[in-house]
């Protein structure tokens, strides 16, 4: 079985979604899969959007109000399907070929931005597969995830179902499957596993340790948040994921204290959520998600951009997480964590779209 997931790396949650759906294809299969991860505009050396990563980064650390500018713009339904063409038309050779020599029996997009309307205009010239659409965004996704071709989309949650019917994917095209999360955060994380982790991991056993999570760009007030924490009276270590954004790991470096840990880009981002008390960053689908699977309240300090509008009240209706905004409201929520309401009990169905994912693709190609 050959399955190909298309992502963009910009910032680190469509990764984390496609790796959850392969590791779940690659266990339910005993192996027998083969399931290559393509970065879609790179790949395709499509202009100006194979930069996406780097300014996706730029842009939502420094011309935050420009980033939703161009997603206000494109979301309109005229922009959108000019786009869409164009997007086709630049990739349509190079992909064509590339589907040729995968000869893939599904291929999965886990990006909003035409790729699946790529997809769809290229199969009519090559092989024939199964195109799947995974929508990762939580309240706000943009209206290229909805595309009426695609063979199945799939939801994290009832709301954005029906978002996608809205825009157009007939009802049964459409399936609420949950969020994809690896199965390692689902698993049980006794007490004496944090404790090894921490010793692993070189972290204070008996200190409150929190977790600043800043997605793959390390965006979110970051070095601030880092500040407010060294200042609040409550000893605690601060252990910081910084994603690709080497300046800001370099900075914090820089004023370091022995309270602070800047974890390596490279580092296993699930030992330091096991490892950690509470979690404090940005509200990206993956990092809630996540956090919710792992059973850490998190403080979620900004939504950045206009695809995570709606992500804390979820987070809070879910009784996963809560915004913090500020400073004080911050040192507020630290120093009395112990008695906040977290239920902490997010609805199993939530956490397992890689389950489900993995089960449609497996039986619809053992149908053939």
């Amino acid at each position: 079985m050959r399955v190909l997931i298309f992502i963009s790396d910009t910032g680190a949650g469509h990764r984390s979604v496609a790796e959850a759906i392969r590791g779940e294809l690659h266990t339910r299969t005993n192996g027998r899969v083969e399931c290559q991860v393509v970065d879609f505009f790179a790949e395709f050396h499509v202009p100006i959007l194979r930069h996406a990563p780097r300014a996706y980064a730029w842009l939502t650390a420094n011309a935050l109000w420009f980033y939703d500018a161009l997603f206000v713009i494109s979301n309109n339904v005229v922009v959108n399907r000019c786009m869409s063409w164009m997007l086709s038309r630049v990739v349509r050779h190079r992909l064509i070929r590339f589907l040729e020599q995968s000869r893939p029996d599904v291929v999965i997009s886990a990006h909003p931005l035409y790729v699946s309307d790529a997809l769809v205009a290229a199969r009519g010239k090559t092989t024939d597969f199964l195109i799947l659409s995974v929508v990762s965004d939580l309240v706000s996704p943009h209206r290229s995830w909805a595309c009426p071709s695609v063979d199945m989309c799939f939801a994290p949650n009832s709301t954005v179902g029906d978002m996608m019917i809205r825009l157009g994917v007939p009802r049964d095209r459409v399936e609420v499957s949950g969020f994809p999360v690896r199965k390692e955060f689902l698993e049980f994380h006794s007490k004496a596993l944090v404790l090894d982790l921490r010793r692993k991991l070189s972290l204070e056993v008996d200190s409150l340790v929190v977790l600043l999570s800043g997605g793959g760009n390390g965006a979110g007030r970051i070095y601030s948040i880092t500040k407010s924490l060294l200042g609040f009276g409550r000893e605690m270590q601060v252990v910081v994921l910084a994603g690709r954004n080497r300046r800001l790991a370099r900075r914090i470096e820089k004023n370091n204290r022995e309270s602070v840990v800047v974890a390596p880009s490279d580092g296993n981002v699930l030992d330091y959520m096991i490892a950690s008390d509470l979690i404090v960053g940005k509200a990206g689908p993956s990092t809630i998600m996540e956090s919710a699977a792992v059973g850490r309240p998190i403080f979620l300090t900004k939504e950045v951009g206009r695809q995570e509008q709606g992500n804390i009240a979820l987070a809070k209706q879910m009784g996963v997480g809560a915004g913090v905004f500020d400073g004080r409201n911050l040192e507020y929520a630290l120093l009395n964590f112990t008695s906040v309401s977290f239920d902490l009990n997010a609805p199993a169905e939530a956490l397992l779209g890689a389950r489900n994912i993995a089960k449609f693709v497996i039986g619809h190609v053992e149908a053939q």
